[in-house]
């Protein structure tokens, strides 16, 4: 939290030292309005932390997109889908990149972020909490769980009845229990 309040203090106080901004210009565009900013020691300090801790979030993603399975592979693609939009148009803006001078695209890359992260929320029950405490206390029990269907083949299982079939001389192989050649 050090550099992010730092960087509001040197926003308000700019005047008296010039680290976020040096000054404006107005932009070349024809019957435009915007002024195009240019940016102090402070401000690209502050674009380098910034962007080092989102690299940082992004390989953490990325490992765990590796890593993980299920919907935890489909929430960590979702959110790796809409990491990148508000970056683009942040660093298209701040390289003087994008279509016209001046206009921070980084508002655009957060609408088109939002569209998938509230697809993410709302379609793909990307906060949904059930398979989080299902997986926490499913698989942290002391007691061993197995669930058949009808048919009597397992569908699920946690560790603790692998061990205990396993001391028992069986095995769980494709949903059936089977004894071991022991």
């Amino acid at each position: 939290w050090f550099i992010p309040f730092l960087t509001i203090v040197f926003a308000f106080t700019n005047e008296w030292h010039s680290l976020i901004w040096i000054g404006f210009s107005a932009s070349t565009v024809p019957n435009s309005n915007l002024i195009i900013y240019h940016h102090g020691y402070w401000f690209w300090f502050a674009f380098l932390y910034y962007y080092g801790l989102l690299l940082t979030s992004i390989i953490f993603l990325v490992r765990g997109y590796r890593k993980f399975s299920g919907y935890k592979k489909k929430n960590a693609l979702l959110i790796l889908i809409a990491f990148p939009f508000p970056i683009i148009g942040n660093i298209l803006y701040n390289f003087n990149l994008g279509p016209w001078p001046g206009f921070d695209l980084t508002a655009v890359g957060f609408t088109i972020s939002s569209i998938f992260l509230y697809w993410g929320v709302r379609r793909q029950n990307l906060v949904d909490l059930a398979p989080i405490a299902r997986e926490k206390l499913f698989d942290t029990v002391e007691e061993g769980v197995l669930i058949l269907n009808q048919e009597s083949i397992v569908v699920d299982h946690n560790q603790a009845i692998v061990n205990i079939i396993r001391r028992k001389g069986y095995e769980l192989r494709k949903g059936v229990l089977n004894r071991t050649a022991n």
